[in-house]
């Protein structure tokens, strides 16, 4: 349930907390930003492809609940991530090959470029032991979980989206805030849409066959209240994206979604997760109609 959370959070926090931060950080300095449409479209394109990847395999195990429905859906994931990990890498390659000038800014090539400030050794020397250090680290922090989830009385789901993205995305927020300051809006871009992209068609389908690997069910079958949390966040950013253009009053509505998907998730009762079955046929075990409208 944390690691489901975690990926969902990630891609939350970078579409609604990061890119809403950042017009707004933006728009206080400029009044109105450009992007590259097209770039930005074809990010938009990818996240709602990996919306209906995560739905499908959600709302048929949902909706017929039985053993060897389960069955065939951990081996659907288990094909849609290694489809998933496909199209990432060809997104790689229309982003870095055949199609970069879609992802850069328009006046990038009348400013001189800052020189380097590390070497491609000495950075993938650093990247190597950072990415050890985050891996011990992050043991501690899943066994630390439980006792946070005790002492502050909170849903394991609200640390796995909420507290968690926003502490691993921290570097991430600080980088697309500050470019997007200084009026460079594609490569903010980049940072928060790109992310989530990566989140969506690398991390998660990745931790799916590593699942796999390890004999272990990890599938692509989301809660149904998150995957509509997804859905409406795509919808959203999508219909921002559509002009090219970007406003402080845009950063604005992203981060008071955001606050809107904290609320929802900030609830002290333990629960226990509704199938999505149960909430599109709420009467189904019950008689069906004639047991809805006797009220038995």
């Amino acid at each position: 349930v944390v690691v489901q959370c975690t990926l969902l959070g990630s891609i939350l926090s970078n579409l609604l907390l990061v890119m809403g931060c950042a017009f707004l950080a933006g728009g206080c300095f400029h009044h109105v930003q450009k992007y590259n449409q097209a770039g930005a479209a074809t990010q938009c394109s990818l996240m709602s492809m990996s919306v209906f990847s995560i739905g499908l395999p959600t709302i048929y195990t949902n909706i017929l609940k039985q053993d060897e429905e389960w069955e065939h859906m951990v081996t659907v994931s288990r094909w849609v991530s290694i489809f998933l990990l496909i199209v990432y890498f060809a997104y790689l390659v229309f982003q870095l090959k055949t199609h970069a000038a879609l992802f850069q800014d328009e006046e990038d090539g009348e400013e001189d470029e800052d020189p380097p400030d590390l070497s491609a050794p000495v950075a993938a020397v650093l990247l190597g032991i950072a990415t050890v250090t985050t891996s011990f680290a992050t043991d501690y922090l899943i066994d630390a979980i439980k006792g946070t989830v005790d002492k502050w009385k909170v849903s394991r789901e609200f640390v796995g989206i909420i507290l968690l993205p926003i502490i691993g995305n921290a570097a991430e927020h600080y980088t697309a805030i500050t470019v997007a300051m200084r009026n460079k809006m594609d490569l903010s871009l980049g940072v928060a849409a790109g992310s989530s992209c990566q989140m969506a068609l690398l991390v998660t389908p990745f931790t799916v066959l590593v699942g796999w690997y390890l004999d272990a069910e990890m599938t692509l079958n989301f809660h149904a209240f998150q995957l509509a949390v997804l859905l409406f966040a795509v919808f959203l950013v999508t219909t921002i994206l559509n002009n090219g253009t970007s406003n402080w009053l845009e950063g604005y509505v992203l981060l008071v979604t955001y606050l809107v998907v904290v609320a929802s998730l900030d609830d002290h009762r333990p629960r226990s997760a509704e199938p999505l079955g149960g909430a599109l046929f709420p009467y189904a075990k019950r008689g069906g109609l004639q047991a809805a409208l006797s009220g038995k």
